[in-house]
């Protein structure tokens, strides 16, 4: 959805609306308009223009302005409009470009020891996610990496990154191998929980222990993380189904039946907090429901030794059901 599709009338109140109820009528009375004085069309033509636009001249100048995109419960900060010590590239708009892939066309590239980029908070927060891309291997198995988090000028840590579940090559459905050319899916994120207050300084830097060639950053969002949903009525744990919640066990197994299960019953499936590693495809029937406790409380993730094979990725596959050539596939993942 663009800005001109979210535009909308904002009258700022009673008082507001009582101006334009005036205006119009004002305008309706120096016109002398009435049902017997309408033969003259382009005089009508400009009256209606006159009052449309004393109408528009009387919108909220924030609706005018109104930014498109949903409401989300975090902030985002851009890279390139950060404070930063890095090579900001962009905009960039062709396939295979970095900045291409990147919110704002633009990102900064940490290439140089004690380069950075940082930011101020506006507000307070627990979390922080970091938008990032590190290089790839020559075999496209992808590499972990390491760069060094700040506040307030002293260290906080060291974040892991990595590149084994980033850059895809070739044609769809895309592999592995840096020889097919056409690389995409060049970022990935990162994230962490961390108390900040609003007038932190949060920075980002590559020092000497971080020995990727490069690190593109292309924005950090700062959010409040709410607690865990509680599980559905009518609902079927996947933990009843064995799967393992620690991230060590396969799940992907646990998951399928718990579908198939809640599928016949009417149903839909809950997954607890926790990490769950999936290792392959789930195919998902029509009209089902997977909830989990919250984004940053049930995570799926994939196992990087079998990532080269397209299959072996975490991926939710609707399933088509034709009826009368009508396609129902009512999907609904919270």
């Amino acid at each position: 959805m663009n800005g001109l599709m979210r535009f909308a009338v904002a009258f700022d109140g009673p008082s507001r609306l009582t101006k334009l109820m005036r205006l119009c009528a004002g305008i309706w009375r120096m016109s002398g308009w009435n049902v017997m004085n309408l033969n003259n069309t382009m005089n009508c033509i400009k009256k209606i223009s006159l009052l449309v636009f004393c109408c528009l001249a009387l919108v909220s100048y924030d609706s005018l302005l109104a930014a498109p995109g949903a409401v989300v419960p975090w902030t985002t900060y851009e890279a390139e409009d950060m404070n930063t010590s890095g090579y900001v590239s962009g905009p960039q708009y062709y396939p295979g470009f970095l900045g291409t892939e990147c919110s704002g066309r633009r990102f900064v590239q940490l290439y140089d020891t004690n380069q950075f980029v940082e930011f101020t908070a506006n507000q307070s927060a627990d979390a922080l996610v970091i938008r990032y891309g590190v290089p790839d291997t020559v075999d496209g198995l992808g590499a972990d990496y390491t760069l060094n988090l700040y506040t307030n000028g002293v260290f906080a840590q060291t974040l892991t990154l990595t590149s084994k579940y980033s850059w895809l090559y070739g044609n769809y459905p895309f592999n592995n191998n840096p020889n097919s050319g056409s690389s995409r899916n060049l970022f990935d994120e990162v994230r962490l929980k961390i108390p900040l207050v609003p007038g932190e300084l949060v920075r980002l830097q590559k020092d000497a222990p971080n020995t990727a060639a490069y690190y593109n950053i292309d924005l950090m969002d700062l959010e409040i993380v709410p607690g865990p949903l509680n599980q559905p009525v009518n609902s079927l744990s996947v933990l009843s189904y064995g799967a393992d919640a620690t991230g060590i066990g396969d799940a992907t197994t646990a998951l399928k039946n718990c579908i198939s299960a809640a599928s016949s019953q009417g149903k839909s499936v809950w997954v607890p907090a926790g990490i769950y590693k999936i290792t392959s495809a789930i195919n998902l029937p029509s009209n089902i429901t997977i909830q989990g406790a919250g984004m940053w409380h049930s995570t799926f993730f994939g196992d990087p030794a079998l990532y080269s094979n397209s299959s072996r990725r975490v991926a939710l596959v609707y399933q088509r059901n034709f009826l009368y050539s009508q396609p129902t596939f009512n999907l609904f993942l919270s």
